[in-house]
């Protein structure tokens, strides 16, 4: 059984099954520009912002005359159009209805913006839950950079090395390891090796795994 006081969520690919979405959004961003974006520029930005991608697709992938803000926009523009798609992590929401019982603090640290974390949010009806939240506007250095985690543990006040991370990504994990926490990586879009090579201190595959692994 793990020892903790507070447990903090990334958000996608952890509680949303999103990453595919955002990925089709890129593609169709990418393609209004005749940016060839290869297929491994994905995976190595998962976890980071829209921000890094986009512009390091903008500046290795264009001809110099793309704006990235635009491009941004794009991005942003087409992942509304599909949004409506969306859909949980299995047992996601049964896992954090579980820590709210116990009135375990729950906190956000997610490289979205506001705007999608919200959006999320509201659809699927987490607010109550959450009520520290770290967004891609509230930083100034993303991950796998520590900052992310450290302003969140900040925000909840307690000592990083108390606080249960949930992270799908190579970043994500870099970025909470970093920052002092416990980290559980979630094989939802890395497969073990790649988190376990992060530093995650535990890996699993579902919901059902972790909190066999947290004893409820």
């Amino acid at each position: 059984m793990l020892d903790f006081k507070a447990v903090i969520f990334d958000m996608d690919g952890v509680i949303i099954d999103s990453e595919p979405l955002h990925e089709e959004a890129k593609r169709r961003a990418f393609a209004k520009y005749d940016l060839v974006v290869p297929d491994e520029v994905y995976e190595q930005f998962k976890g980071k912002t829209d921000r890094d991608v986009l512009q390091y697709a903008a500046e290795t992938y264009g001809d110099g005359s793309i704006d990235v803000s635009a491009l941004i926009a794009d991005k942003q523009a087409a992942y509304a159009n599909i949004v409506d798609t969306l859909q949980l992590i299995p047992r996601a929401d049964t896992f954090i209805q579980k820590l709210a019982q116990q009135d375990i603090p729950l906190a956000l640290t997610t490289s979205a913006t506001a705007r999608n974390q919200k959006r999320a949010f509201d659809i699927f009806g987490l607010h109550p839950y959450f009520k520290t939240i770290v967004t891609a506007d509230d930083i100034t250095h993303a991950k796998p950079h520590p900052q992310p985690y450290i302003k969140t543990v900040e925000k909840l006040g307690i000592d990083a090395r108390t606080c249960l991370v949930i992270e799908d990504s190579y970043n994500g994990v870099l970025s909470a390891e970093a920052a002092g926490c416990m980290v559980v990586g979630i094989t939802t879009s890395f497969d073990a090796s790649a988190l376990k090579k992060a530093g995650a201190h535990h890996i699993v595959d579902t919901f059902a795994e972790l909190e066999t692994l947290i004893g409820f």
